[in-house]
Parts: C-alpha cells; sequence; structure tokens
C-alpha cells in the first residue's frame, strides 16, 4: 500500500469515527510522535547500556521484585494506591 493509500484509508476512518474513537485514535498519534524524540538504544552512553544488560541479567537470575510486591510496599508505606 502506497502512503497516498495509507492517507486516504486513514482520513477515511477519521471522517467516520465516533468522539470516544477520534479521541483514542489522537492518543495514539500522540504517544507514536513522542517515541520518535526518544532515545534509542544506538543513543544511550556505554554506562546506561551497561546498567540496563546488569538488570536484564539479575531478572534473568530470579533478583527481580515483581510489580505487585513493590505496590503493596509503596501501598504499606506511604498509601500509594496503583
Amino acid at each position: 500500500m502506497s502512503i497516498k493509500q495509507m492517507k486516504s484509508e486513514l482520513l477515511k476512518e477519521l471522517d467516520k469515527a465516533d468522539e470516544s474513537t477520534i479521541k483514542s485514535m489522537y492518543d495514539v498519534f500522540k504517544m507514536v510522535s513522542q517515541q520518535k524524540n526518544s532515545p534509542s538504544w544506538k543513543d544511550l552512553s556505554d554506562v546506561q547500556k551497561m546498567k540496563i544488560d546488569m538488570g536484564l541479567k539479575q531478572l534473568k537470575e530470579g533478583k527481580g521484585i515483581s510489580a505487585k510486591k513493590v505496590t503493596d510496599s509503596l501501598q504499606k508505606k506511604y498509601g500509594i494506591k496503583a
């Protein structure tokens, strides 16, 4: 499919969408637009890459903490509800 065809298809879908769908589509558009400006792996420093690799290794070794344990701890300590 060409870019022109994609654009036409997107405009057709947008024209027939209700308000809720348009808001959802806009949220997706904003998220994708922001990701374009986010740093990629190649933009990270060697230290940042090393720390990410170390964290992934620790997770594989079972040294991570589950999201449930973290949220339970935050709720207990600070009253924060996730």
